[in-house]
């Protein structure tokens, strides 16, 4: 008989996936100037923050009304010691005055410093922690009132050379060829760094904000919010992101987060009822 014929030849393999060659560009080839600025940016940024950058902010205790006593407040300080630029003076020691009429009147506020003795034991204590938590705070929030001014200033600047380089390309105060090119993209320029400052300061502004309320919440509850910490840290990031994806966050850590808010609340309310007792 004849030999039986060959077996078929097997099939071709499949073709490999197309490769995203976007992202292998991006994997191997070197950063761009934009792109290591922007990291640049980042690390400076993460650097100034005091909380662990994986907690989301509605994870932070709620201390507004400490916040609201130390906005009618300012630091004042004797003409011997004046104030540093940590809102500290030389000697230490710091007096709180009224700077605003809300919540409390003059009156109210000089009680409050100086209370009658025998009555409401709890005031001096009240208002010695304000003075506290001021000396130690108020560095966040002239910070972040810096950057918040910068901000501003650097949307200005954005704006007035925005109108300087029209849509269509036209420069309106350059000359013609090569030179009105070039002064073109050196106002492009000016644009991308100024939105860049404008970015960064707008970050760093929302960076000390959440310092100023940590840290108040430090100095005021300092042992409970050294276990909300703990909370944050045994959880780790890779909790918070799953609850985040969940809308789940919020109950993470939430009795070491509302045993804070309570801790801030009392304080405001001793102020409050020394305020209403007297």
């Amino acid at each position: 008989p004849p030999p039986p014929p060959p077996p078929p030849p097997p099939p071709p393999p499949p073709p490999p996936p197309p490769v995203d060659l976007s992202v292998s560009d991006k994997a191997h080839r070197p950063l761009s100037q934009a792109e290591r600025n922007q990291v640049e940016m980042q690390s400076r940024i993460m650097k100034e923050i005091i909380v662990p950058v994986f907690v989301p902010e509605k994870c932070h205790p709620k201390v507004e009304s400490i916040v609201r006593l130390l906005r009618d407040l300012e630091f004042t300080s004797s003409p011997a010691s004046a104030p540093s630029s940590a809102g500290r003076d030389n000697n230490g020691e710091a007096e709180l005055r009224l700077k605003k009429v809300k919540p409390f009147t003059p009156e109210e506020w000089d009680r409050m410093a100086h209370p009658v003795p025998g009555k409401c034991p709890s005031g001096p204590i009240a208002m010695n922690r304000v003075k506290s938590i001021h000396r130690q705070c108020q560095e966040y929030k002239v910070k972040a009132d810096n950057q918040r001014r910068k901000a501003e200033e650097e949307r200005s600047r954005v704006r007035r050379l925005k109108r300087e380089v029209p849509d269509d390309g036209e420069f309106l105060v350059g000359g013609d060829g090569d030179v009105g090119g070039n002064r073109r993209r050196e106002r492009r320029d000016e644009i991308v760094a100024a939105a860049e400052r404008f970015k960064e300061a707008t970050n760093l502004t929302k960076v000390y904000e959440i310092n100023f309320r940590h840290c108040i919440a430090q100095s005021a509850c300092s042992n409970r919010t050294k276990y909300m910490s703990t909370c944050w840290r045994t959880l780790g990031p890779e909790t918070f992101r799953v609850a985040s994806e969940n809308g789940m966050v919020e109950v993470l850590c939430r009795n070491e987060r509302e045993a804070v808010e309570h801790c801030a609340g009392e304080l405001a309310m001793d102020l409050t009822r020394l305020s209403m007792d007297h």
